[in-house]
């Protein structure tokens, strides 16, 4: 081991952040359980949502849809059109989320998405509404707002109906009503990277949302979900809303990003992985380090100086793009490098967990020539040098007796959006 990554190794150790400290076996025992108690009537941290949704059927030639896509950063609206196993955007339209740039009533929040798409209801009477928020679905595809997280602020939301919502602005402009079927992105980017795939070769799917939060989802036979006493034999999708999860090994400096977050002691989980969490984290373990002295005048004036942080710079450090005027500061750099790849990994490595509990829960995945396929998109599997490759690490480490592949996509959640309300009208 070289003396930089002793150095750092030796200083997370002692703050409570090295990697091996989460161990996914023993993580994935918890998570499994809590799974479980979440299918049935005492849930703890994870909800496990039933989204009655069935990945059932084909798309037909013709076939459209408008899309609504809320999430954590970005707010997309477009209507999404097949021509049998093709498709095509129109008219996307991408700005900030609404409350990401201040407070704002929810009210106006439904106010803003009837104005984006009140054009496009000329086109087609399906809408399928991707929603990256906790909410609890109905029966009817509904989606009743849980709360706002990710540090969005809308106020007045919980309770609320979003596709009633939409609907009820909707009518006030003359639209008419709509077929509106809510899901979140991970359900989305299942639905979407499903049904551009071969499903006989794999024996299952789960929706992997890494980005600015962490997600993800599966399929359970309605038999086998307690809490709705039905005895179908059908598969649903269910979000796991694995960020919840609370009992996780959490270091000094989480603690910290924790205390400064808009809620904090929930969804530990997610603060440990996702990309709205990793950069604050990654910044305070290396201000934290400053502080004790690992730094020079340099790097401390750096660190100091970073205003706003997202995980686009410990993953900057992990590709080795030097910051402007530290080019002569090697030692810190790469100490501060094995700071970066150590979050990296261990964010993995509690994601490997979650999926491991995942696999175990539905059963899928044993036969080697028919593998659980994870769909991951999010800017975490898409942009990050290192977090898909050291899950893949991880998974082929851990999930013994279980085969699991992992394929990264884009714009699934666009896609499985316009799939959901057309499989499931």
């Amino acid at each position: 081991m070289d003396v930089c990554k002793e150095r750092a190794a030796e200083f997370l150790k002692k703050h409570g952040m090295l990697p091996t400290l989460t161990d996914p076996e023993a993580i994935s025992d918890l998570i499994y359980e809590e799974m479980k108690a979440g299918l049935g009537d005492s849930p703890k941290d994870l909800p496990m949502i039933p989204t009655y949704l069935r990945l059932e059927g084909e798309i037909k030639a013709g076939d459209s849809a408008i899309v609504i896509d809320a999430g954590g950063t970005n707010l997309r609206t477009c209507l999404v059109s097949f021509d049998g196993s093709s498709f095509r955007f129109t008219d996307i339209v991408k700005t900030p989320m609404p409350g990401t740039e201040g407070r704002i009533s929810f009210d106006d929040f439904i106010g803003i998405l009837a104005d984006r798409i009140e054009h496009l209801c000329a086109y087609t009477d399906l809408i399928g509404f991707c929603f990256s928020f906790p909410a609890a679905i109905t029966p009817e595809k509904d989606g009743r707002v849980i709360l706002f997280d990710k540090q969005v602020e809308i106020e007045g939301a919980h309770g609320k109906l979003l596709g009633e919502s939409l609907n009820s602005a909707l009518a006030k402009r003359g639209t008419g009503s709509k077929k509106i079927v809510v899901l979140n992105d991970t359900a989305a980017t299942l639905l979407g990277g499903a049904a551009t795939e071969d499903r006989n070769a794999y024996s299952g799917f789960i929706g992997h949302i890494a980005g600015t939060g962490v997600n993800t989802c599966c399929m359970i036979p309605m038999d086998r979900i307690p809490k709705l006493r039905s005895g179908e034999k059908y598969k649903i999708l269910i979000n796991n809303e694995s960020g919840f999860f609370r009992n996780v090994p959490i270091g000094d400096f989480d603690k910290q990003m924790d205390s400064y977050s808009l809620d904090p002691g929930t969804s530990l989980f997610e603060k440990m992985i996702s990309g709205a969490y990793l950069g604050k984290d990654a910044l305070l373990t290396l201000r934290g380090a400053a502080h004790e002295g690992y730094f020079g005048e340099k790097m401390c004036g750096y660190l100091a100086s970073v205003e706003r942080s997202s995980s686009a710079i410990p993953d900057a450090f992990c590709r080795g793009i030097v910051p402007e005027g530290l080019e002569n500061e090697k030692e810190d750099f790469e100490f501060a490098r094995h700071i970066c790849f150590a979050l990296f990994e261990r964010s993995a490595r509690l994601m490997c967990a979650s999926l491991l509990a995942t696999v175990r829960l539905t059963g899928e995945g044993t036969d080697p020539a028919k593998p659980v396929l994870v769909l991951a998109e999010g800017s975490m599997a898409q942009k990050s040098l290192c977090y898909i490759d050291f899950l893949r690490r991880k998974l082929k480490e851990y999930a013994k007796g279980y085969s699991i592949e992992i394929k990264v996509v884009s714009d699934t959640n666009l896609i499985g959006s316009a799939a959901a309300v057309i499989f499931n009208s």
